[in-house]
Parts: structure tokens; sequence; C-alpha cells
């Protein structure tokens, strides 16, 4: 009898956005993660103003229309960050790191992601395009990485830019 009225407990507040972890009820926040670009404005900017690139650009209207708590960037030089920390540009992207170089950022950024968010709590969404990241899946609760044929997006070249003022 105990055990039922437990359970109907739990699926209530499951119902409503939360996540019960050992008797602690915990509201569940929504959390995207969108990988950086190489195509990048020349001088020291906001991180969501950094990045110039069509593919980035359309993660980030796709991420903002989905009313998540929270849109962190994952960032090949800087690791994890918030859309509005000022950066400076740099020449790396994350999808040429190699398996070794994925390793060492996968240690940063657990380290940080799980200062910055409850990762047995949070309902994570990674628009990054990169295969790399499966093994991160043990490392959370919920998890969704959607690929990028859902944007409809044909192959770009430097020349496909979305201006700032999309946003």
């Amino acid at each position: 009898m105990l055990d039922r009225k437990y359970n109907k407990f739990k699926e209530y507040f499951r119902e409503k956005g939360y996540y019960i972890f050992s008797n602690i009820v915990k509201k569940t926040n929504k959390i995207i993660l969108i990988s950086d670009d190489s195509f990048q404005m020349p001088k020291k900017s906001k991180a969501k103003d950094l990045y110039v690139g069509k593919i980035f650009r359309y993660r980030l209207k796709f991420a903002l229309s989905l009313n998540p708590d929270k849109i962190f960037i994952l960032s090949a030089k800087y690791g994890f960050i918030n859309l509005h920390e000022e950066i400076e540009p740099y020449d790396m992207v994350l999808s040429n790191l190699s398996s070794v170089e994925i390793k060492q950022w996968l240690k940063r950024f657990l380290k940080k992601i799980k200062e910055e968010t409850h990762i047995y709590y949070d309902e994570y969404t990674f628009l990054t395009g990169i295969n790399n990241f499966d093994q991160m899946r043990a490392f959370f609760r919920s998890i969704q990485i959607p690929t990028d044929n859902m944007f409809n997006i044909p192959e770009l070249s430097k020349k496909h830019v979305i201006p700032l003022d999309l946003m």
C-alpha cells in the first residue's frame, strides 16, 4: 500500500517536471548544449555573437525555440561556456579534435558541467552534430542527441553566414 502511494507521488512530480532522487524532490531543468563553429567574428565578443556560421545560427535559433532553462556552448578551446560569456576568437573546432584531445576535453567538460548543472536531475539536448559524444551518455540521466538532418542545411561554405541581427 505504501509503495503504491509513493509511486503515485513520484509519478505526479515527474509529470510536473520534477525528478525524485533519494526522496529529494528536485525541479528538472531543460539544458541545451550547442557545439562551437569555425566561422567567428574577428574580435572579442559574447559567445552567442562570436560564432556567425549558418549551422551554429540554426542550432541556436532551434535551441531558443525549445524554451530551455539554460543554453551553453561546447567550445573546443574554452570548454563549456555561457552564451553571454565574453571570449576571444580562436582557431579550433570540436569536430577536428583527435580522440586523445576529445578525452581530455571531456574530463574538463564533465568537471565544469557538474559545477553549473545537476547531471542527475536535468534533461540535456546536445545540438552538436558530433558523433564522438556517445561515451557521454553514461554520465547523464536524460540526454538527447538529434542530428543536423532535422535542420535541412545544405553543404555550406564560408560565404553562407547568417547576419547577427537575426537574433
